[in-house]
Protein backbone atom coordinates (compact mmCIF):
# COMPACT_ATOMS: atom_id res chain seq x y z
CA UNK A 1 0.00 0.00 0.00
CA UNK A 2 2.81 2.41 0.90
CA UNK A 3 4.58 1.61 -2.36
CA UNK A 4 1.40 2.26 -4.34
CA UNK A 5 0.76 5.56 -2.54
CA UNK A 6 4.31 6.66 -3.34
CA UNK A 7 3.89 5.66 -6.97
CA UNK A 8 0.61 7.59 -7.19
CA UNK A 9 2.21 10.67 -5.65
CA UNK A 10 5.12 10.50 -8.08
CA UNK A 11 2.79 9.96 -11.02
CA UNK A 12 0.55 12.90 -10.07
CA UNK A 13 3.59 15.16 -10.07
CA UNK A 14 3.68 14.63 -13.84
CA UNK A 15 0.27 16.30 -14.12
CA UNK A 16 1.58 19.56 -12.62
CA UNK A 17 2.79 21.21 -15.86
CA UNK A 18 -0.71 20.85 -17.34
CA UNK A 19 -2.80 21.97 -14.34
CA UNK A 20 -4.04 25.57 -14.65
CA UNK A 21 -6.57 27.65 -12.67
CA UNK A 22 -9.04 27.61 -15.58
CA UNK A 23 -9.72 23.89 -14.98
CA UNK A 24 -13.18 23.93 -13.40
CA UNK A 25 -13.68 20.17 -13.20
CA UNK A 26 -11.69 16.98 -13.47
CA UNK A 27 -12.11 13.27 -12.80
CA UNK A 28 -9.06 11.11 -12.09
CA UNK A 29 -9.01 7.42 -12.95
CA UNK A 30 -6.63 4.65 -11.93
CA UNK A 31 -5.63 1.26 -13.33
CA UNK A 32 -3.01 -1.15 -12.12
CA UNK A 33 -0.12 -1.49 -14.54
CA UNK A 34 2.43 -4.25 -14.90
CA UNK A 35 5.04 -2.35 -12.91
CA UNK A 36 3.40 0.94 -11.87
CA UNK A 37 -0.06 2.55 -11.78
CA UNK A 38 -1.63 4.14 -14.85
CA UNK A 39 -3.52 7.39 -14.34
CA UNK A 40 -5.87 9.46 -16.44
CA UNK A 41 -7.50 12.83 -15.79
CA UNK A 42 -10.41 14.04 -17.85
CA UNK A 43 -10.66 17.82 -17.44
CA UNK A 44 -12.96 20.68 -18.40
CA UNK A 45 -11.42 24.14 -18.85
CA UNK A 46 -13.42 27.37 -19.03
CA UNK A 47 -12.08 30.38 -20.94
CA UNK A 48 -12.74 34.04 -20.21
CA UNK A 49 -15.32 34.15 -23.03
CA UNK A 50 -17.14 31.09 -21.60
CA UNK A 51 -15.87 28.49 -24.03
CA UNK A 52 -15.50 25.01 -22.56
CA UNK A 53 -12.66 22.68 -23.51
CA UNK A 54 -12.54 18.97 -22.69
CA UNK A 55 -9.05 17.48 -22.38
CA UNK A 56 -7.41 14.23 -21.32
CA UNK A 57 -4.18 13.76 -19.36
CA UNK A 58 -2.54 10.35 -19.24
CA UNK A 59 0.37 8.94 -17.27
CA UNK A 60 2.04 5.57 -17.63
CA UNK A 61 5.51 4.14 -17.15
CA UNK A 62 8.11 3.11 -19.65
CA UNK A 63 11.07 1.25 -18.19
CA UNK A 64 11.92 3.28 -15.05
CA UNK A 65 10.45 6.62 -16.16
CA UNK A 66 6.96 8.07 -16.04
CA UNK A 67 5.56 9.28 -19.35
CA UNK A 68 2.90 11.99 -19.45
CA UNK A 69 0.74 13.39 -22.23
CA UNK A 70 -2.06 15.96 -22.44
CA UNK A 71 -4.56 16.47 -25.24
CA UNK A 72 -6.13 19.82 -24.23
CA UNK A 73 -8.91 20.06 -26.82
CA UNK A 74 -10.67 16.75 -27.37
CA UNK A 75 -13.81 18.85 -27.68
CA UNK A 76 -14.76 22.55 -27.63
CA UNK A 77 -18.25 23.66 -26.63
CA UNK A 78 -20.32 26.80 -26.08
CA UNK A 79 -22.28 25.20 -23.22
CA UNK A 80 -20.94 23.40 -20.17
CA UNK A 81 -23.71 20.80 -20.46
CA UNK A 82 -22.29 19.53 -23.76
CA UNK A 83 -18.76 19.55 -22.33
CA UNK A 84 -20.04 17.45 -19.43
CA UNK A 85 -21.62 14.99 -21.89
CA UNK A 86 -18.26 14.63 -23.66
CA UNK A 87 -16.52 14.05 -20.32
CA UNK A 88 -19.02 11.32 -19.43
CA UNK A 89 -18.46 9.69 -22.82
CA UNK A 90 -14.69 9.54 -22.24
CA UNK A 91 -15.16 8.28 -18.67
CA UNK A 92 -17.35 5.46 -19.92
CA UNK A 93 -14.66 4.36 -22.39
CA UNK A 94 -11.98 4.54 -19.67
CA UNK A 95 -14.05 2.43 -17.26
CA UNK A 96 -14.63 -0.15 -19.97
CA UNK A 97 -10.85 -0.43 -20.28
CA UNK A 98 -10.56 -1.23 -16.57
CA UNK A 99 -9.97 2.20 -15.03
CA UNK A 100 -11.62 3.14 -11.72
CA UNK A 101 -12.50 6.66 -10.56
CA UNK A 102 -10.34 7.61 -7.54
CA UNK A 103 -10.65 11.42 -7.36
CA UNK A 104 -13.01 14.19 -8.50
CA UNK A 105 -12.82 17.98 -8.41
CA UNK A 106 -15.21 20.80 -9.28
CA UNK A 107 -14.98 24.54 -8.57
CA UNK A 108 -16.05 27.68 -10.44
CA UNK A 109 -13.72 29.92 -12.42
CA UNK A 110 -12.61 33.00 -10.44
CA UNK A 111 -11.81 36.14 -12.46
CA UNK A 112 -9.93 38.50 -10.13
CA UNK A 113 -9.40 41.06 -12.88
CA UNK A 114 -13.15 41.63 -13.17
CA UNK A 115 -13.09 43.63 -9.91
CA UNK A 116 -12.31 47.30 -9.33
CA UNK A 117 -10.44 47.80 -6.06
CA UNK A 118 -10.16 50.57 -3.50
CA UNK A 119 -6.68 51.21 -2.12
CA UNK A 120 -4.76 53.41 0.28
CA UNK A 121 -1.02 54.12 0.36
CA UNK A 122 1.32 52.81 3.03
CA UNK A 123 2.44 55.51 5.45
CA UNK A 124 5.94 55.97 6.88
CA UNK A 125 7.26 56.77 10.32
CA UNK A 126 10.67 56.68 11.95
CA UNK A 127 11.24 53.65 14.13
CA UNK A 128 12.01 55.56 17.33
CA UNK A 129 8.95 57.77 16.92
CA UNK A 130 6.67 54.81 16.23
CA UNK A 131 8.10 52.93 19.23
CA UNK A 132 7.42 55.88 21.55
CA UNK A 133 3.80 56.08 20.37
CA UNK A 134 2.82 52.42 20.15
CA UNK A 135 5.09 50.15 22.20
CA UNK A 136 2.38 49.66 24.83
CA UNK A 137 0.03 48.32 22.11
CA UNK A 138 2.58 45.89 20.68
CA UNK A 139 0.45 42.81 21.50
CA UNK A 140 -2.17 44.07 19.04
CA UNK A 141 0.36 44.71 16.27
CA UNK A 142 2.42 42.45 14.05
CA UNK A 143 5.48 43.40 12.03
CA UNK A 144 7.31 41.97 9.03
CA UNK A 145 10.96 42.56 8.14
CA UNK A 146 11.12 43.96 4.59
CA UNK A 147 14.48 43.44 2.83
CA UNK A 148 14.01 45.66 -0.26
CA UNK A 149 11.89 46.37 -3.29
CA UNK A 150 8.89 48.19 -4.67
CA UNK A 151 5.50 47.85 -2.98
CA UNK A 152 3.46 45.73 -5.38
CA UNK A 153 0.46 43.50 -5.87
CA UNK A 154 0.95 40.10 -7.52
CA UNK A 155 -1.76 38.13 -9.29
CA UNK A 156 -2.34 34.69 -10.67
CA UNK A 157 -5.40 34.91 -12.90
CA UNK A 158 -7.92 32.24 -13.87
CA UNK A 159 -6.06 31.77 -17.16
CA UNK A 160 -2.80 31.11 -15.32
CA UNK A 161 -1.40 34.53 -16.25
CA UNK A 162 1.07 35.75 -13.61
CA UNK A 163 1.39 39.49 -13.03
CA UNK A 164 3.23 41.87 -10.69
CA UNK A 165 2.05 45.49 -10.74
CA UNK A 166 3.14 48.67 -8.99
CA UNK A 167 0.85 49.35 -6.01
CA UNK A 168 0.33 52.89 -7.34
CA UNK A 169 -1.67 51.34 -10.20
CA UNK A 170 -3.98 49.35 -7.91
CA UNK A 171 -6.83 51.83 -7.52
CA UNK A 172 -8.34 50.75 -10.84
CA UNK A 173 -8.84 47.29 -12.35
CA UNK A 174 -5.53 45.50 -11.85
CA UNK A 175 -4.29 46.02 -15.41
CA UNK A 176 -1.08 47.96 -14.69
CA UNK A 177 2.17 47.25 -16.47
CA UNK A 178 3.47 43.77 -15.69
CA UNK A 179 6.85 43.91 -13.92
CA UNK A 180 7.31 40.14 -13.54
CA UNK A 181 10.69 38.51 -14.22
CA UNK A 182 12.04 34.96 -14.34
CA UNK A 183 12.46 34.01 -10.69
CA UNK A 184 9.19 35.57 -9.53
CA UNK A 185 7.37 34.08 -12.52
CA UNK A 186 8.56 30.58 -11.61
CA UNK A 187 7.40 31.11 -8.01
CA UNK A 188 3.89 32.17 -9.06
CA UNK A 189 3.62 29.56 -11.82
CA UNK A 190 4.52 26.82 -9.34
CA UNK A 191 1.57 27.91 -7.22
CA UNK A 192 -0.74 28.00 -10.24
CA UNK A 193 0.02 24.33 -11.02
CA UNK A 194 -1.31 23.05 -7.69
CA UNK A 195 -4.40 20.86 -7.97
CA UNK A 196 -7.54 22.94 -7.57
CA UNK A 197 -5.70 26.28 -7.50
CA UNK A 198 -8.17 29.06 -8.42
CA UNK A 199 -5.87 32.10 -8.44
CA UNK A 200 -4.20 34.59 -6.11
CA UNK A 201 -3.99 38.25 -5.17
CA UNK A 202 -0.90 38.93 -3.06
CA UNK A 203 0.56 42.08 -1.54
CA UNK A 204 4.32 42.30 -1.20
CA UNK A 205 7.59 43.87 -2.26
CA UNK A 206 9.47 43.16 -5.49
CA UNK A 207 13.19 43.80 -5.99
CA UNK A 208 13.35 42.94 -9.68
CA UNK A 209 13.94 39.23 -9.12
CA UNK A 210 12.36 38.16 -5.84
CA UNK A 211 8.79 38.61 -4.66
CA UNK A 212 8.44 39.01 -0.89
CA UNK A 213 4.80 38.22 -0.04
CA UNK A 214 3.39 40.07 2.97
CA UNK A 215 -0.37 39.48 2.65
CA UNK A 216 -3.18 38.17 0.42
CA UNK A 217 -6.81 38.94 -0.26
CA UNK A 218 -7.37 35.80 -2.32
CA UNK A 219 -5.29 32.62 -2.47
CA UNK A 220 -5.88 29.13 -3.81
CA UNK A 221 -9.62 28.80 -3.18
CA UNK A 222 -9.97 31.16 -0.22
CA UNK A 223 -11.59 34.62 -0.45
CA UNK A 224 -9.94 36.53 2.40
CA UNK A 225 -11.01 40.15 1.95
CA UNK A 226 -13.11 39.94 5.13
CA UNK A 227 -10.61 37.92 7.18
CA UNK A 228 -8.65 39.66 9.95
CA UNK A 229 -4.90 39.83 9.39
CA UNK A 230 -4.10 37.19 12.01
CA UNK A 231 -6.29 34.64 10.21
CA UNK A 232 -4.78 35.47 6.81
CA UNK A 233 -1.28 35.09 8.22
CA UNK A 234 -2.03 31.63 9.60
CA UNK A 235 -3.34 30.48 6.22
CA UNK A 236 -0.40 31.93 4.26
CA UNK A 237 2.09 30.44 6.70
CA UNK A 238 0.77 26.93 6.03
CA UNK A 239 0.25 27.44 2.30
CA UNK A 240 3.31 29.44 1.20
CA UNK A 241 6.06 28.54 3.65
CA UNK A 242 6.78 25.10 2.08
CA UNK A 243 7.43 26.84 -1.27
CA UNK A 244 9.43 29.75 0.15
CA UNK A 245 13.16 30.22 -0.44
CA UNK A 246 15.11 31.90 2.34
CA UNK A 247 17.36 33.47 -0.30
CA UNK A 248 14.66 34.21 -2.87
CA UNK A 249 10.90 34.50 -3.34
CA UNK A 250 9.16 33.89 -0.05
CA UNK A 251 6.45 34.66 2.44
CA UNK A 252 7.64 37.16 5.06
CA UNK A 253 6.63 35.51 8.33
CA UNK A 254 5.10 38.11 10.70
CA UNK A 255 6.16 38.59 14.30
CA UNK A 256 3.98 39.70 17.18
CA UNK A 257 5.24 41.72 20.16
CA UNK A 258 8.97 42.48 20.54
CA UNK A 259 8.54 46.22 19.88
CA UNK A 260 12.29 46.71 20.28
CA UNK A 261 12.67 45.19 16.79
CA UNK A 262 10.81 48.17 15.33
CA UNK A 263 14.00 50.17 15.73
CA UNK A 264 16.26 47.43 14.31
CA UNK A 265 16.34 48.53 10.69
CA UNK A 266 19.10 49.94 8.49
CA UNK A 267 18.42 51.51 5.10
CA UNK A 268 21.46 49.79 3.54
CA UNK A 269 21.15 46.53 5.47
CA UNK A 270 19.29 43.24 5.24
CA UNK A 271 16.18 44.70 6.89
CA UNK A 272 15.58 48.14 5.41
CA UNK A 273 12.18 48.58 7.02
CA UNK A 274 9.40 46.89 8.95
CA UNK A 275 5.76 46.83 7.95
CA UNK A 276 3.58 47.17 11.07
CA UNK A 277 -0.16 46.49 11.10
CA UNK A 278 -2.99 45.76 13.52
CA UNK A 279 -3.66 42.01 13.81
CA UNK A 280 -7.37 42.56 13.09
CA UNK A 281 -7.03 44.78 10.02
CA UNK A 282 -8.50 43.76 6.66
CA UNK A 283 -6.61 43.29 3.39
CA UNK A 284 -5.34 46.57 1.95
CA UNK A 285 -7.21 46.15 -1.38
CA UNK A 286 -10.97 45.92 -1.09
CA UNK A 287 -13.48 45.36 -3.92
CA UNK A 288 -15.20 48.63 -4.78
CA UNK A 289 -18.64 47.29 -3.95
CA UNK A 290 -17.63 47.09 -0.25
CA UNK A 291 -16.97 50.85 -0.21
CA UNK A 292 -14.13 50.21 2.26
CA UNK A 293 -10.77 52.00 2.30
CA UNK A 294 -8.41 50.01 4.51
CA UNK A 295 -5.26 51.47 6.05
CA UNK A 296 -2.49 49.16 4.74
CA UNK A 297 -0.05 49.73 7.59
CA UNK A 298 2.99 51.76 8.55
CA UNK A 299 6.44 51.17 7.12
CA UNK A 300 9.06 52.14 9.69
CA UNK A 301 12.76 52.73 9.22
CA UNK A 302 15.54 54.54 11.03
CA UNK A 303 15.46 57.52 8.68
CA UNK A 304 12.89 59.61 6.83
CA UNK A 305 12.28 58.56 3.21
CA UNK A 306 13.28 60.51 0.15
CA UNK A 307 10.15 61.57 -1.76
CA UNK A 308 10.34 61.90 -5.55
CA UNK A 309 7.89 62.31 -8.41
CA UNK A 310 8.46 59.76 -11.13
CA UNK A 311 7.90 60.31 -14.82
CA UNK A 312 9.19 57.21 -16.64
CA UNK A 313 11.62 54.29 -16.34
CA UNK A 314 14.61 53.91 -18.65
CA UNK A 315 17.17 51.09 -18.40
CA UNK A 316 15.92 50.18 -14.93
CA UNK A 317 16.24 53.75 -13.64
CA UNK A 318 13.27 55.78 -12.45
CA UNK A 319 13.28 59.19 -14.11
CA UNK A 320 12.08 61.93 -11.78
CA UNK A 321 11.37 65.64 -11.79
CA UNK A 322 14.54 66.11 -9.72
CA UNK A 323 17.35 66.62 -12.26
CA UNK A 324 20.15 66.09 -9.76
CA UNK A 325 18.62 62.79 -8.68
CA UNK A 326 18.36 61.61 -12.28
CA UNK A 327 22.12 61.96 -12.60
CA UNK A 328 22.63 59.37 -9.85
CA UNK A 329 19.52 57.34 -10.66
CA UNK A 330 16.85 55.59 -8.62
CA UNK A 331 16.60 51.85 -9.11
CA UNK A 332 13.21 50.57 -10.32
CA UNK A 333 12.42 46.84 -10.82
CA UNK A 334 11.67 47.08 -14.55
CA UNK A 335 13.88 47.82 -17.56
CA UNK A 336 11.45 50.33 -19.07
CA UNK A 337 8.14 51.98 -18.35
CA UNK A 338 6.57 54.85 -20.28
CA UNK A 339 4.11 55.98 -17.61
CA UNK A 340 5.36 56.28 -14.02
CA UNK A 341 3.72 59.54 -12.92
CA UNK A 342 3.52 58.76 -9.22
CA UNK A 343 5.01 60.07 -6.00
CA UNK A 344 7.40 57.51 -4.49
CA UNK A 345 8.84 57.31 -0.99
CA UNK A 346 12.33 55.81 -1.07
CA UNK A 347 14.19 54.32 1.89
CA UNK A 348 17.86 53.54 1.27
CA UNK A 349 18.48 55.54 -1.91
CA UNK A 350 21.99 54.67 -3.10
CA UNK A 351 23.57 56.80 -5.89
CA UNK A 352 25.91 53.90 -6.75
CA UNK A 353 22.95 51.52 -7.23
CA UNK A 354 24.77 48.98 -5.05
CA UNK A 355 21.76 48.52 -2.76
CA UNK A 356 18.18 48.02 -3.86
CA UNK A 357 16.00 50.51 -1.95
CA UNK A 358 12.52 50.26 -0.51
CA UNK A 359 9.93 52.10 -2.61
CA UNK A 360 6.30 52.71 -1.70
Amino acid sequence: MLKRDRQLRDAREQFRPYMTPDIIEYVELFKEGNFAPRLSRVVIRQSADNQYFVGVMRIGQRLNQFCASFVPDVGTYEDRLFAKDKMDEILTIEEQEGFDVIDEFSAPRVDILDNVFLSHRIEHEKGQTFFAKHHLQSEHLCHQAIPAGLHVYALVTADGDCRIIDSHDAGSPLQGENLITGRSRVFLQTLSRLDGFRGALFEGFFDGQNLYVTDAGYCHDQVMFDWPLKKRMRFLYKFLLPMSDNEGCRFIVPEKGHPEKWTQTYRYGVTKGRLVRDIDTLFSLQPAYTNRFVFPGTLISETAPLTVTGTAVKNGILQTTNRELNDSGVYYPASARVDAYHDYNIVGHDPTLTHTPLMF
